[in-house]
């Protein structure tokens, strides 16, 4: 951990010369931390076991002690044992303080302080000139935020911070940053999701959804190469992340229905295979979130199904998609509608 510290003290006094190569070397540590399988959960420190075995034997002789004096037949007052235990709780309490003032309880494990400390410095860094730091910093900072999950108290301060520069990079000149951001972006909506759920309704999904319209009249017409295009890329990477994201920040109705529409298009046989396979997969993320809304909006593309009323005095079920021959969204939506 004190190499850690160097290297982030290396960083902060020599942030413009050494910023691509202590990222380097960040990124690495960050991802031991992860590959280590070090659990985000809360572990306790050998300050605070110590400071539990200590609290235990005390009460313990203290339990000791007023079993020994019941058994000898002296008689323990009611106020005199919740005196004890009044002063029992302020002696936890006061044990429970170190001498900077800080609970021991807040203590945090050593590889989640790492995790705290390299987040704040690359909040910084994500607004650098050089497009191979910020995708560098990008990557770092979702590896930082798988790490401190379950440390919500301390990560959303710093995803608050981090929100302003975030929504450059999703608008970032640079075709090849605009994915990674979008990444970083889905994991953070797994943790922070009342944080984000109205930012991400109000600038991210519209634009998203704007996007996939207009590109998916060029990819349904493209040809085989054009899955090695930015674009496609693109693409591929806001349909990987769109269904996981409306769930995990649980969008309203109206962002669910602009989402699936812009998704629509992307059932067509004549996209390329990927994306279709990217889009079947928003849908069934969809469907698991709203399925009555989903199976509505499908069918109204194309109903492989006749819906006969329940009764002869009910009026019969009429969609725009029902008696309708086959076209090149039958095979996609069959295949969600059977799912």
């Amino acid at each position: 951990m004190d190499v850690v510290q160097d290297v982030l003290t290396s960083l902060d006094l020599n942030h413009d010369q050494r910023a691509s190569e202590v990222c380097e070397v960040l990124h690495s540590v960050m991802k031991a931390i992860v590959t280590l399988g070090f659990s985000s959960k809360k572990q306790p420190t050998s300050l605070e076991t110590k400071s539990k075995d200590l609290l235990d034997a005390r009460k313990f002789l203290l339990d000791y002690s007023r079993q020994v004096k019941l058994a000898e037949g002296i008689i323990i007052s009611q106020k005199d044992q919740d005196d004890q235990d009044i002063s029992s709780v302020a002696e936890d309490h006061a044990e429970s303080i170190d001498s900077n003032g800080v609970s021991m309880d807040t203590v945090l494990p050593p590889h989640i302080t790492i995790a705290k400390d390299v987040m704040e410095r690359c909040i910084h860094l994500l607004s650098m000139s050089s497009p191979r730091l910020r995708l560098k910093v990008l990557h770092i900072l979702k590896l930082c935020v798988h790490v401190m999950c379950e440390f919500k108290d301390h990560l959303f301060p710093i995803v608050h911070r981090c929100w302003p520069v975030l929504q450059q990079r999703l608008n970032d000149e640079d075709p090849f940053i605009i994915p990674q951001a979008f990444k970083l972006l889905c994991t953070m909506g797994e943790v922070c999701t009342d944080f984000l759920k109205k930012r991400a309704s109000k600038t991210v999904i519209p634009k998203i959804a704007a996007y996939l319209t207009k590109q998916a009249q060029t990819s349904a017409k493209a040809g085989p190469n054009y899955t090695q295009s930015l674009n496609s890329k693109l693409q591929l990477a806001y349909l990987q992340g769109l269904g996981p994201l409306c769930v995990s920040l649980d969008l309203d109705e109206s962002d669910v229905d602009m989402v699936s529409e812009a998704c629509l298009p992307y059932l067509s046989y004549q996209q390329p295979p990927k994306l279709q396979e990217a889009c079947c997969s928003v849908f069934q993320c969809l469907i698991n979130k709203d399925p009555d809304v989903i199976w509505f909006t499908l069918c109204e593309r194309f109903c492989p199904y006749i819906y006969q009323p329940l009764h002869r005095d009910l009026m019969p079920v009429k969609l725009c998609g029902m008696g309708q021959p086959e076209n090149e969204y039958t095979h996609n939506i069959v295949k969600l509608l059977k799912d």
